[in-house]
């Protein structure tokens, strides 16, 4: 790792994240070996839509937005910073990116691939399921937001009607 990030200053910033915040220092640490340290440049593509998922990203520094597009047009589905992870839902689901991730700020990321995750769980079991259900909570908490949104959606949609 770079003097900019030793696994000191990471260990710090990760042990702050939901998807970090409920194991120890140790376990932490012990995670840290499976992460691989990226480097992004504004508008790097990370990964793109439909393609086969093969990693969770948190980020330690900058910024990503997922972009779904959709015949000719496209919107934001979501945008990233410091401490957020995405990823995740694709990697577990084992179904291709919803979106394209593209980097909207010089980014400092850390990247889990699948063959790391899966080497966790066979060299630490316990870890594993902590971490799994961390990412499984961090996922619930996006479902919840969504759900309130989609509410919030329909709610309008139809006081739109009725006041027609």
């Amino acid at each position: 790792m770079n003097s900019e990030y030793n696994s000191t200053s990471i260990l710090k910033t990760i042990i702050q994240t939901p998807l970090f915040s409920a194991l120890s220092t140790e376990e932490a640490e012990e995670i840290l070996r499976y992460l691989e340290i990226c480097k992004y440049k504004k508008d790097d593509i990370i990964f793109q839509q439909d393609g086969s998922p093969n990693n969770i990203y948190l980020i330690l520094n900058g910024a990503v937005d997922l972009i779904r597009k959709k015949e000719k047009s496209q919107f934001k589905i979501n945008n990233f910073s410091k401490g957020d992870c995405f990823g995740e839902t694709d990697l577990l689901g084992i179904l291709p990116n919803i979106g394209s991730a593209i980097v909207t700020e010089d980014s400092t990321i850390l990247k889990l691939s699948k063959f790391s995750f899966h080497k966790l769980s066979k060299n630490n079991l316990t870890l594993f399921n902590k971490f799994l259900f961390n990412i499984t909570r961090e996922i619930c908490r996006r479902l919840h937001n969504t759900d309130l949104l989609l509410t919030n959606i329909f709610n309008e949609n139809n006081n739109l009607k009725n006041n027609r």
